[in-house]
């Protein structure tokens, strides 16, 4: 049993913690090296999330079913043991080279984002009105 995941902690003696990669309400991401196939995404998710270990299995089920360029491979689904209680974790294909946010919108930063989005939406039923 691990006190928490951190940089170099070993899980069930087949991954490695590399680095953390982000962190969301439900999850956190880590880049981990496993024993034998190389370099993965782990997902684990919270102690305290409210959702069933059923609920946070499914979509490692449903990406599991899929077969596609564009969509990320899952390699395992399964829990690990930390002092807190067991937290579940999906281990995935590691897709490089930055987030989907910063692919689609490479040069403009979070507020410009916002403001694209609000004339985008608000001047589209407007377009006809004026000259």
């Amino acid at each position: 049993m691990i006190q928490t995941l951190t940089v170099g902690s070993n899980l069930r003696d087949t991954y490695t913690v590399l680095e953390k990669l982000g962190e969301g309400a439900f999850s956190e991401v880590f880049l981990v090296r496993h024993r034998f196939l190389g370099l993965q995404a782990m997902k684990v998710f919270k102690s305290n999330s409210h959702s069933p270990t059923s609920d946070q299995f499914k979509e490692a089920f449903i990406l599991s079913k899929l077969a596609h360029p564009n969509i990320v491979r899952i390699f395992e689904a399964n829990k690990i043991g930390v002092t807190s209680g067991a937290r579940s974790y999906v281990t995935m294909e590691h897709a490089a080279g930055g987030t989907l946010h910063s692919f689609l919108y490479p040069s403009l930063g979070f507020d410009q984002i916002l403001v694209f989005g609000f004339r985008s939406r608000f001047a589209r039923p407007l377009s006809g009105s004026f000259p």
